[in-house]
């Protein structure tokens, strides 16, 4: 969560900026990512292509002489998180606002460029991996046991490859999903940015890593991040909540099926294994 927080682009009061703002062309920055219009320092889009963060309507800007912009359509601020602190705006995506999303994909080109991405994505890999490894049976206690070292990581790979298998089939199922609902096509950045920024949640596995939870708290962090997944594709996708349930309910249908047949696979593969401390105990009964 403390990466998380660093993630954000921490910008200053309106009225202590200083600098001017930088320009940038139109098309495409080094990332690939679309840039047209102007950015500050920390990457928040200040005029181009910018959307209202409440009603998502179109606005030539967000900021002006170092001013929030009023939206004419909604008559609200354009883009409130400006000046909010980056604590505020996870407390916001917490609260499954979709304006917060708005302004993260929409607004703010720092979060969606491919490095940030990158070091993001990994980060929750991390972790994605960790709570797949408690599902294949992982155990810390044992996995600190020297003796059985070698058994441990031999289950963190395959945890590991399974994380990124269901990653990729979750978003190629949604974006192929959504294409057969004829929705608005978005690049393949675009949804991957989306997927990313709203399983955040994934970071509480480091609760577990602390203390000890049911099998229940797996299961209600990535249910959390599902429903992360509805609020933050509707607004990349622009479609109604139910649609982007549905798309949700087809590529989380994707990763258990895939989950499923890895467990199935493994299970079969590996077979039933003897008790170490039960061998060790046959072992000295006999050299006595």
């Amino acid at each position: 969560m403390n990466l998380l927080l660093h993630s954000f682009p921490i910008t200053p009061r309106l009225h202590a900026i200083a600098a001017p703002p930088r320009v940038q062309g139109a098309g495409h920055d080094a990332d690939g990512i679309m840039t047209s219009g102007r950015c500050d320092a920390d990457g928040v889009m200040t005029s181009g292509r910018c959307v209202c963060v409440e009603c998502a309507k179109p606005v030539p800007s967000v900021v002006h002489a170092d001013r929030l912009t009023q939206c004419n359509s909604c008559g609200s601020f354009a883009d409130k998180y400006v000046e909010y602190e980056p604590t505020l705006i996870v407390l916001d995506m917490l609260l499954h606002r979709p304006s917060v999303y708005r302004h993260l994909l929409h607004n703010s080109t720092r979060l969606v460029s491919r490095g940030a991405l990158l070091q993001l994505g990994c980060t929750l890999c991390l972790f994605d991996t960790y709570l797949k490894w408690l599902r294949l049976g992982g155990n810390m206690d044992e996995a600190c046991h020297e003796a059985l070292l070698p058994t441990a990581l031999s289950s963190v790979v395959p945890a590991l490859l399974l994380s990124l298998a269901e990653q990729v089939v979750f978003c190629a199922v949604i974006r192929a999903a959504a294409r057969a609902m004829e929705l608005p096509a978005q690049p393949w950045d675009a949804l991957v940015a989306a997927v990313l920024l709203s399983s955040f949640g994934k970071c509480f596995a480091v609760l577990h890593m602390i203390w000890s939870y049911p099998d229940a708290f797996v299961l209600g962090i990535e249910g959390f991040v599902l429903t992360c997944n509805c609020v933050a594709l509707s607004v990349q996708l622009r479609c109604e909540t139910s649609q982007a349930v549905g798309l949700v309910a087809v590529g989380g249908a994707a990763k258990a099926a895939l989950s499923l047949g890895a467990v199935l696979s493994l299970a079969l593969r590996v077979g039933p294994r003897a008790d170490p401390s039960a061998d060790a105990t046959h072992h000295s009964w006999q050299n006595t």
